[in-house]
């Protein structure tokens, strides 16, 4: 019977935690060549997926990720590799810039790598 109760009021207590809130975030991209743009879709895709982010355009605590120019790439062989350009900022922060790599085949692994990237960011902020 007491393990009952026990489990009934972590029931109760679990029920009225409140959720966390999903970071705003607003995508952004300069160029609009195919692979760009395929890979701003998978970086849409990513995001939106996420539990703790949200898709905007405005608000309060709004984190911009902005693919800073097309997607560079060289072809090796059959294999078509690709660098894509970020910048993450908030207002009030100072920006944090790199690239993330991947293959035209594997266009999720660099919107993966920038999701992982505006976590730091804002773990680090």
């Amino acid at each position: 019977m007491r393990a009952l109760g026990v489990a009934s009021l972590a029931l109760t207590v679990l029920a009225a935690s409140p959720a966390l809130a999903a970071t705003p975030v607003a995508l952004w991209k300069v160029g609009d060549d195919g692979l760009t743009n395929r890979n701003f879709d998978a970086l849409e895709k990513a995001f939106g997926a996420a539990k703790d982010f949200s898709l905007a355009q405005s608000g309060e605590g709004l984190v911009k990720v902005e693919i800073t120019n097309h997607l560079a790439w060289r072809q090796d062989g059959g294999t078509l590799h690709a660098t894509a350009p970020y910048s993450i900022s908030r207002a009030g922060a100072a920006p944090l810039v790199g690239e993330a790599t991947c293959t035209e085949a594997t266009l999720p692994v660099c919107a993966d790598e920038i999701l992982s990237a505006t976590r730091t960011y804002l773990k680090n902020r």
